[in-house]
């Protein structure tokens, strides 16, 4: 290979871009091998190649065929080398070209439409499936598998299949791992630490680490910790859960609820139907659970009945087949009664189902003007097309769709019956809603009563009722056929033309017809900003507007119409367009009404609205225009002095003031209105022109009980001279407000005394912070525990509410900081709830516990009983003779015989329990002691 260059190319020093043409010989075969392997700088036998320069790299080397017949040419750019020699230079720059993408010189190839097609279909089925399998499968709450990462992943693997990040083993590989460590994360941080700061940003960094660690890079996943906070699922305890219908009910957990509608109670007529039937809504749409509850109470059959009207009113036909087709001998009446409920609703299906089920059609027949009041077009023609609307007199259903406003049904009703007519006073009303066509058909037709024609009163004000719905077509008919009734248009025909902003009727209306307008029509045009309305009223009418034509414009902030009412008219304005301007932040309004009719605003006031609504841009200048009698009279035009501005709590304009010296007359009133709305900046502003003197006690205690954590650290901070609040922990405990709680609790308050302590304390122990539950509850329990403990851990304290409550997160907490000294009693009033948790607890923890009568007490909750008889057989002796009484009287048939077969004395067995239950009527019990008293002879 030779390679000729020329030899003066190194010595030419201009600014242009150099390019040098080194021709490479063809090799003896006729090919390029030395290129075509990459190995450009051997020589034509392929021995050891010649290095290139470290300047001349891929980037600044191109190789140019210029025809078929000519030699290829490598081209060297020397801009490229001088660019690859700064890049060396300059470590940052070529780290932030990665992001820039600047490195490649070449746009992205296109792909082709093929490929995009199955990207289409593939990520259309992938995530159509992942709804399908939640809302079909699972239940339909939240839609929480259609989450952000899934969509992100199926644009690496249906639009990037290719890649390498895009491979089985990285999309499962990364949402694993991801999903490990986001919530092991939370559970480390957040629920144990309370860092909720950084959980996120910790999971997503740790996520990428492990995925390069295990070679399972995949980008969507590090998006899976966030799945919690996008979907802001609430955290309920599982015991919660377990006892609260509507859960188990909403979430599709049938064995659960099945546990618990069966749960004995100590209330002898419970019905455990009663917890259900108020939460239909929810089993309704879900058909699994409404054929569960169907089969658990078929015998409620009038409630099932009621429920039919419900799933017809909620168009689910499936739950509606399923009730009308299992519930046992449903009467003619009541399918005909439901059949018309259907017709009220827009589900042709469900119709059309109940329809054939139906033997007689009398009743759906004397309904049909009720059917027309729920104006269901579709059902109307369903109707028709089997030929019940023949029963009921045409002009009824065409006089009940005028007056319910249904002129769909209307239209349908005039076409295809030819004897509907319509009382003459509703004409107006037709005019006004419905086509020309449909007006001139029911005007031949003529009246209802006597068939003759509309008598001429029917047509009084016709016209102002069409103007409002824009009907030109039926006025330019009205004006040329009906030119000799009086009183059939007025000045409200133009009004309502030009308020709606009809400029071809207003123009008709004033050529055609001489009733004209009031200086309502260009007042509301300028107020809507019909602009070209009010150049026509201006330029054609004499009847003008009113001052409220600008102010209203004002408001709105119509710029061009107020400035064309004011160059072209001589009404004016009041102040309230200043007003109204300064309030909604009309900048350009301010300043033109201003300058056009300084005499006609009220600075002080546009000031005060400009406040308000936070515009600075007014406010500064409307407050260079104020005078010094402005300024010192500032209550001149409003109730209230000018300094109100504070409440409104805007940086910018506290901090111009400040700026501007002005003179604040404050008190103490006005600063704790500014704490109670928690006007941070504001306080800021009066403390440092006040010195802090206005601030004390009842300023932080305000703060507590308002829940305003910003300005709480600032008094706090700023004011170390006031007095500490007394019950500052009580205040803070009460407000609910954990950043409140967490602040209070991290200070040493010297007014904290050991009685408010024990006083707060025993109020989160009976769940009496209303404002306080769930994890927050538990947080401030434990931030108690760790600031006061040696307060909380002693033994003055009653845990029952949270233990009669089944809180066993809380037992637990309270066990594990140390506060060990639980009521001995604990266990009798959790014996008949059934919360064998804490029952569980209590034993294997060694908590000590009276059983006196506590074995007596469970016997309605089978599952609590037997852990007692099992765990707690002699402590003390007990009366096993009275629970098998007391068994007996509440029908506890599994009570009688767990104690036959594990009890050894036989002998309380008697005769006398036989009688007992046939007493009570408790024939299966008083059947079973029958059998065993022939056993045992």
């Amino acid at each position: 290979m030779n390679i000729n260059s020329s030899s003066n190319s190194n010595n030419n020093n201009n600014n242009e871009n150099r390019l040098d043409e080194i021709e490479l010989e063809e090799i003896s075969d006729g090919s390029l091998n030395a290129i075509s392997n990459n190995e450009i700088g051997s020589d034509s036998l392929g021995n050891s190649p010649i290095q290139p320069n470290k300047s001349e790299t891929d980037d600044s080397v191109k190789i140019e065929i210029l025809d078929d017949n000519a030699k290829p040419v490598i081209v060297v750019d020397d801009s490229v080398n001088q660019k690859n020699s700064n890049r060396f230079l300059s470590p940052i720059y070529r780290y932030f070209e990665k992001w820039t993408g600047i490195q490649n010189q070449t746009s992205p190839p296109m792909v082709p439409f093929s490929e995009m097609f199955w990207s289409w279909l593939g990520s259309m089925v992938g995530m159509g499936l992942l709804a399908a399998l939640h809302y079909y499968v699972l239940n339909k709450q939240d839609l929480v598998l259609l989450i952000g990462s899934f969509a992100a992943s199926a644009v690496l693997i249906y639009g990037a299949y290719a890649g390498p990040l895009s491979q089985p083993r990285n999309l499962i590989g990364g949402h694993l791992i991801s999903a490990v460590i986001g919530v092991s994360i939370r559970i480390a941080f957040v629920d144990t630490l309370g860092l909720y700061s950084v959980g996120s940003f910790c999971a997503v960094a740790f996520s990428i680490v492990a995925m390069q660690l295990t070679r399972t890079l995949h980008p969507p996943g590090a998006f899976v910790k966030f799945i919690h906070e996008r979907k802001q699922l609430k955290s309920i305890k599982w015991q919660y859960v377990l006892n609260d219908p509507k859960i188990l009910l909403q979430h599709g957990y049938l064995s659960e609820l099945n546990v618990l509608l069966d749960r004995p109670y100590i209330i002898d007529d419970y019905d455990g139907f009663k917890l259900i039937e108020p939460h239909f809504a929810l089993y309704i749409q879900c058909l699994p659970t409404l054929r569960f509850l169907f089969s658990k109470y078929r015998e409620k059959k009038a409630f099932w009945i009621s429920l039919i009207y419900l799933t017809i009113m909620n168009h689910n036909k499936e739950s509606t087949m399923f009730l009308v087709e299992n519930i046992e001998s449903i009467g003619d009446d009541v399918m005909e009664s439901v059949l018309v409920a259907a017709f009220k609703q827009p589900s042709i299906e469900i119709i059309d189902y109940l329809y054939k089920r139906v033997k007689s059609y009398q009743y759906l027949e004397d309904s049909i003007v009720v059917i027309v009041e729920n104006g269901q077009i579709n059902a109307l023609k369903y109707l028709y097309e089997y030929g019940h609307l023949r029963s009921v007199s045409a002009s009824k259903i065409l006089y009940t769709a005028v007056v319910y406003n249904y002129y769909e049904l209307v239209h349908f009703i005039v076409e295809r019956f030819p004897d509907a007519r319509i009382k003459s006073d509703l004409l107006p009303l037709i005019a006004k809603n419905c086509d020309l066509a449909i007006y001139q058909m029911l005007l031949e037709r003529g009246n209802e009563d006597t068939g003759e024609n509309h008598p001429l009163q029917c047509f009084t004000y016709v016209i102002d009722m069409a103007a409002e719905n824009n009907r030109l077509d039926t006025i330019k008919w009205l004006t040329e056929n009906k030119p000799d009734v009086s009183r059939i248009c007025s000045v409200k025909a133009m009004d309502v033309a030009a308020t709606k902003g009809y400029l071809e009727l207003v123009q008709y209306l004033h050529f055609n017809r001489s009733e004209g307008c009031s200086k309502i029509a260009m007042d509301r045009a300028a107020k809507s900003n019909h602009l070209e309305i009010v150049k026509f009223l201006n330029e054609n009418r004499s009847e003008g507007c009113s001052y409220k034509a600008v102010d209203r414009s004002a408001k709105h902030g119509h710029f061009q119409m107020v400035k064309f009412l004011c160059d072209n008219r001589l009404e004016g304005f009041t102040r309230k367009a200043m007003n109204y301007a300064a309030s909604n932040g009309h900048y350009e309004m301010v300043v033109y009404l201003y300058q056009w009719g300084e005499d006609m605003c009220n600075p002080v006031t546009a000031l005060m609205n400009s406040a308000k609504g936070g515009h600075f841009e007014i406010f500064k200048f409307l407050f260079s225009k104020l005078t010094v009698e402005d300024q010192m009279i500032s209550d001149r035009y409003v109730d209230k002095p000018l300094n109100d501005f504070l409440q409104y709590n805007s940086k910018e304009i506290n901090r111009f003031l400040f700026d501007e010296s002005y003179q604040l007359d404050v008190d103490q009133k006005d600063v704790d209105r500014l704490v109670q709305l928690g006007c941070h900046d504001s306080l800021r502003v009066v403390y440092q022109w006040s010195g802090g003197s206005f601030f004390n006690t009842n300023s932080m205690t305000l703060a507590i009980k308002e829940r305003k954590l910003k300005v709480l650290k600032f008094i706090n901070k700023n004011c170390p001279g006031i007095v500490e609040p007394k019950s500052i922990v009580t205040h803070a405990c009460l407000s609910g407000d954990i950043d409140i709680i967490r602040y209070v609790l991290s200070k040493d308050f010297s007014t904290t005394t050991d009685n408010e302590v024990k006083f707060v304390f025993q109020l989160l122990l009976d769940y009496k912070c209303s404002l306080l539950s769930g994890h927050v509850l538990y947080e401030t329990i434990e931030l108690m525990i760790d600031k006061y403990q040696s307060r909380v851990t002693t033994n003055e304290y009653k845990i029952i509410t949270p233990v009669r409550a089944g809180d066993i997160e809380l037992v637990k907490l309270l066990y594990s900081k140390g506060i060990k000294a639980f009521d001995k009693t604990l266990l009798f009033h959790i014996a008949n709830i059934g919360h064998i948790e804490i029952a569980k607890f209590f034993h294997d923890n060694g908590i000590e516990q009276s059983i006196t009568g506590c074995l007596e007490k469970s016997i309605k909750n089978f599952e609590m009983f037997e852990y007692l008889y099992l765990n707690y057989p002699s402590q003390p002796p007990i009366n096993y003779l009275n629970a098998i009484e007391k068994a007996i009287r509440n029908g506890c048939l599994n009570v009688v015989r767990y104690l036959h077969e594990h009890h050894d004395d036989h002998d309380i067995f008697t005769p006398q329990l036989t009688q007992l239950a046939n007493d009570f009527k408790r024939a299966e019990i008083e059947k079973f002691l029958l059998s065993i008293s022939l056993h045992t002879k």
